[in-house]
């Protein structure tokens, strides 16, 4: 009994351990599988070198960070471990310093010799500088950035800003801004830097002013390790301070490795090329050196081989080697450069100091004035003429009479504004016309003239009185625009022919294209239509008078020398009448109709015309109007640009003096269109009609001998005033 007892003790013994077995087993593994759900592991890495592990307990953030590394995820964006949560597994990798242009970037300058070394740099400013130390061909700058409700596409520094923070150099504040426009402080500058060049954040105390509590604690500390900063002469670093431009120089330099090369500097720099920074200046090295290129302090020391009198290509400006072999300083402005060279001529300098702009060949906009430049990186010409334009002695185009050249000027100086390059362009152009044609500047008013037509001598003298007085004819409005698009770079020259079926003598402006297509521009007529002076309706259908191609114009001009025909009435009694058609006299130009003094272009159509030897003698020209075909025809004025005649048979008069002999007695077709009235001298013989009259009109209705249908406002010439001119229209202090 007693041994039956202690069997059943025994086994109710061992059936406990095992229990307590299986129990102890479970909790282990459920808390070992705890452990596994809730931990996760950061890894830190340097290239393919792990550095450490760091286990996260899941939503909470790394304890321990290897320190003097700024930090990027698996896709290369820029992290700050300590403000990460933890919810899975994460590497991390030391982030590389971002690559830099090679080279002494002249990244902050100065202006009419001043530095202004205690100024403050904005915070788009400070994005541009970054950008400009940045080696954009050998690393990829993301094409778009943080989007800040304050920069809009419009700001200087849109592109700067949108680089800088998508590579995450630089960001914004809490409320979603940049604050371009704000100083950006040292401390931000700082950090900046510190991103630019990979050095990461220590957790250290450099300055009593830079508490833990501080935002900038970590890259402030890591700066002074790497000997970027060492602080005022209290011991303070003062963060939220703007950062001055001279402390900016000297910060971004050492924080690049770049260190003036002084020895270069003070054979360039005999005096200081700033008036408000001295050569005892703290910063003055570090300033000088950020305002000039390495490849010119490369020159100086003769680490350049061509050391020859002539001018020497560094990047994209010019530095010149006199005689002595010595490189000539300049002051802003024009200079004539003469040493015996091909080179000789005048040069623009376009800041004080060593560097002379390059130029390339063709007009150019300089100063408010414009300059031609023959050859490559040249001089600009002088004394020189270039078709109808005409440089001086100063290299300035002139139109030869100087008080003109400043009425045009004033006049043009808000089309120019400032620009550099060439005007040649139909926007500059045609703003010039309008502030002829378009403004109320100008008005018209007779004046007595004996210009006959193919004359171009009245070109000049008319401009000038016109800006003078802002009244004429024709001819004065014909003139102040043709010496505006001069000014502008145009070739343009005067005509002085007819206008309208009536062949009343007129001016205007040519100017033709590079292919040699001629183009009419008539300012005068177009204000006449356009403010309905003189009885005159204003154009519609969208009618312009500026930039009309030859032959195609809306308006019938006759050149001269051009033939000149006014064909018969027809038939049905509707040409002579109103409304009117107006015949073309130029092969593919279009025929138009005048409805109530208003000009309607209709579509043509040309039939060639052949004689029983099939010689061309005109053209079958058909209009249809209002469902209505007519019909005209035009005999052969002169061989049409696209169409070469056959050669007449001998003894046959010549096909643009006359489609068929006339009838003895009967005067030229090209001379009068009729048989004038005994005693009346021929048209061209007399004096130009419009020398007493108003501008012509376009319609083959009869003008009054003497006085337009209304009066000039002013009947006589306008003295200006005394005082007219004619125009119109338009810190660390030291610790850095």
């Amino acid at each position: 009994m007693k041994r039956r007892t202690a069997l059943i003790l025994l086994f109710v013994c061992a059936l406990f351990v095992v229990l307590a077995s299986c129990i102890d087993r479970s909790t282990a593994e459920q808390q070992q599988g705890v452990g596994e759900e809730n931990y996760h592991t950061v890894t830190f890495y340097d290239g393919s070198l792990i550095l450490s592990q760091e286990p996260v307990e899941d939503g909470g953030t790394i304890a321990n960070v290897p320190q003097g590394h700024e930090w990027r995820d698996a896709y290369g964006s820029p992290v700050d471990p300590v403000a990460v949560a933890v919810w899975a597994d994460m590497d991390l990798y030391v982030r590389e310093p971002m690559a830099l242009t090679g080279g002494h970037v002249r990244y902050l300058t100065g202006a009419n010799r001043l530095f202004q070394p205690e100024g403050t740099v904005s915070r788009g400013l400070a994005a541009r500088i970054l950008c400009s130390l940045l080696d954009r061909e050998s690393m990829n700058i993301p094409e778009t950035g943080l989007a800040f409700t304050d920069v809009a596409q419009s700001d200087p520094y849109y592109a700067d800003i949108q680089a800088v923070s998508g590579l995450g150099v630089m960001g914004g504040y809490a409320d979603g801004t940049f604050r371009s426009e704000e100083p950006v402080t040292r401390a931000e500058l700082l950090a900046a830097l510190c991103r630019l060049k990979g050095v990461g954040q220590i957790q250290a105390n450099a300055f009593p002013d830079v508490t833990a509590e501080h935002w900038s604690l970590g890259a402030v500390a890591a700066a002074t390790t790497e000997g970027w900063i060492s602080g005022y002469e209290d011991g303070d670093f003062r963060p939220d301070l703007p950062v001055t431009r001279a402390e900016t120089v000297v910060m971004v330099n050492r924080a690049c490795g770049r260190t003036p090369n002084r020895d270069a500097i003070d054979l360039v720099c005999e005096t200081s090329p700033y008036i408000d920074v001295s050569k005892d200046y703290w910063a003055f090295y570090d300033i000088v050196d950020v305002a000039y290129s390495s490849d010119l302090m490369a020159y100086i020391l003769g680490e350049v081989e061509d050391a020859q009198p002539g001018f020497v290509v560094i990047g994209d400006d010019m530095v010149h080697v006199n005689a002595d072999k010595r490189l000539d300083y300049f002051q802003k402005g024009f200079h004539t450069i003469r040493d015996g060279l091909d080179s000789d001529g005048i040069y623009f300098v376009p800041e004080n100091g060593y560097f002379v702009r390059r130029s390339q060949t063709g007009l150019q906009e300089l100063d408010g004035s414009m300059f031609y430049v023959e050859k490559e990186d040249g001089p600009f010409v002088s004394d020189y003429d270039l078709g109808y334009l005409h440089f001086g002695e100063n290299g300035r185009y002139t139109s030869g009479d100087e008080v003109l050249d400043t009425y045009v000027d004033a006049m043009l100086e808000p089309i120019i504004q400032g620009k550099t390059e060439n005007l040649l362009n139909d926007e500059c152009l045609r703003s010039a016309f309008n502030a002829i044609a378009k403004t109320n500047t100008f008005d018209y008013m007779v004046r007595n003239t004996g210009w006959i037509r193919g004359s171009t001598s009245w070109a000049l003298e008319c401009a000038r009185v016109m800006y003078e007085t802002k009244h004429g004819t024709c001819f004065y409005w014909a003139a102040a625009f043709l010496y505006a698009a001069r000014r502008l770079g145009y070739q343009a020259y005067p005509i002085c022919g007819g206008v309208g079926t009536n062949n009343q003598l007129h001016a205007w402006v040519m100017i033709d294209d590079e292919d040699g297509t001629e183009y009419i521009y008539d300012v005068e007529l177009d204000w006449a239509y356009r403010t309905g002076a003189h009885g005159r309706t204003r154009i519609r259908y969208g009618m312009d008078l500026f930039k009309m191609q030859r032959g195609k114009a809306s308006v019938f001009y006759i050149f001269p020398g051009d033939t000149y025909y006014v064909p018969p009435n027809d038939d049905e009694g509707f040409l002579g009448s109103e409304p009117t058609i107006i015949w073309p006299t130029e092969f593919g130009s279009s025929a138009f109709i005048v409805v109530d003094g208003e000009s309607i272009p209709l579509d043509t159509s040309w039939a060639e015309v052949v004689d029983e030897n099939g010689i061309l003698t005109g053209y079958n020209v058909t209009v249809t109007y209002e469902g209505v075909t007519y019909s005209s025809f035009v005999p052969l004025a002169a061989p049409p640009a696209d169409v070469t005649p056959t050669p007449p048979a001998e003894g046959t008069p010549p096909v643009d003096v006359t489609p068929t002999p006339p009838a003895e007695g009967t005067p030229p077709v090209d001379v009068t269109p009729t048989p004038p009235t005994e005693g009346t001298p021929p048209v061209d013989a007399t004096p130009p009609v419009d020398a007493t009259q108003p501008p012509v009109d376009v319609t083959d209705t009869p003008v009054e001998p003497e006085t337009p249908t209304t009066p000039p406002v002013d009947p006589q010439p306008v003295q200006p005033d005394s005082g007219e001119t004619g125009s119109s229209g338009a810190g660390e202090g030291g610790g850095e």
